[in-house]
């Protein structure tokens, strides 16, 4: 009987090695045992909960009073609709720059949270956001479709869904168009130009009002960070510094920052920038709109100039307080 083979393992007798196997066979069997026990465990949890009626009334009582308070073309001043608020809401308040600010409205209904973002101008609602932050997964797979129903109900298909929340937006061209003129006048015109598809989310997402973009060069506790580096990263990758000089002149304050800050660092790799950007490059340095940096898990609030002198000419990590 041959005892010994030559190589890795196989330098072990037979028998051994069958043994080994055998060991290897029975440890996978028990865990997998393990594993099935848990699995049912928890999915006979979830089978023996029951959705409790007061918080789901209540939920259901928090998507009316979210719908009542929706303003309608014409009737979006702050004022009428701070008068419909029904309750005790948390609210607070975050500057956007030429007299826009984002005021964001939450309060909690049973088994949900509902919320409102919007940005204002002059008074008036210019945009907004309105959604449902979802109750924890297990309590969710037994509210989700009674939810959702009431929802449809009043907005038909408006309502997308993240991983957080359920939401829709609604926009007040009557208000966005002086708002989008204000900033014009300071930053020049926006640029009509084609947005391919694979670029729409990023592009918007750096554009938009409802955001501040957090200006991170990597991967941040404060999440969103996330959203905004990667997304002017995906406008460098495909050489669209026409879209990169809209966000310039765009309506997000870190956004605006970012642009900055990636055409300052093309130009030393060889870019030339016109000087009508240069011009408005300036005019986003003169900006006093907070806006935060953040590295890791460092964070710091500042204005644009400090910001883009950090990210272009000196330390991020420095900046931020990193040691």
């Amino acid at each position: 009987m041959q005892l010994f083979k030559t190589r890795g393992l196989e330098a072990f007798p037979v028998l051994e090695k069958n043994m080994f196997h055998r060991h290897i066979l029975a440890l996978y069997s028990s865990v997998l045992v393990f594993s099935i026990i848990i699995a049912t465990s928890v999915c006979f949890a979830a089978d023996s909960r029951s959705v409790n009626r007061d918080s789901l009334n209540e939920a259901l009582e928090g998507i009316e009073v979210l719908f009542r308070m929706l303003p309608r073309e014409g009737h979006n001043s702050v004022e009428e609709f701070m008068g419909r608020l029904e309750g005790k809401w948390t609210i607070d308040e975050e500057d956007r720059g030429f007299g826009a600010k984002r005021v964001n409205l939450r309060r909690g209904f049973g088994y949900i949270d509902v919320y409102v973002y919007m940005v204002i101008f002059n008074g008036k609602i210019s945009s907004l956001e309105i959604g449902v932050f979802k109750p924890p997964m297990e309590d969710w797979i037994l509210v989700r479709k009674t939810i959702l129903g009431k929802l449809k109900k009043h907005s038909g298909p408006l309502f997308k869904e993240r991983e957080q929340e359920l939401f829709a937006k609604y926009a007040y061209p009557g208000v966005l168009g002086p708002f989008y003129k204000s900033v014009a006048d300071k930053l020049g015109p926006i640029q009509p130009l084609d947005v391919p598809m694979k670029l729409k989310t990023a592009y918007d997402y750096l554009m938009s009002p409802m955001n501040n973009s957090e200006v991170g060069d990597g991967i941040c506790f404060l999440g969103p960070v996330v959203e905004g580096k990667t997304s002017i990263d995906l406008l460098i990758k495909t050489h669209r510094v026409d879209l990169i000089q809209n966000v310039l002149r765009g309506y997000n304050p870190g956004g605006r920052v970012y642009a900055a800050i990636a055409l300052l660092r093309m130009e030393r790799k060889g870019l030339i920038i016109k000087p009508e950007i240069i011009k408005t490059i300036e005019q986003v340095r003169s900006f006093n709109t907070p806006v935060t940096a953040c590295v890791g898990c460092f964070s710091r609030t500042a204005v644009g100039k400090d910001i883009i002198q950090a990210f272009v000419n000196g330390s991020p990590r420095e900046f931020v307080g990193v040691k």
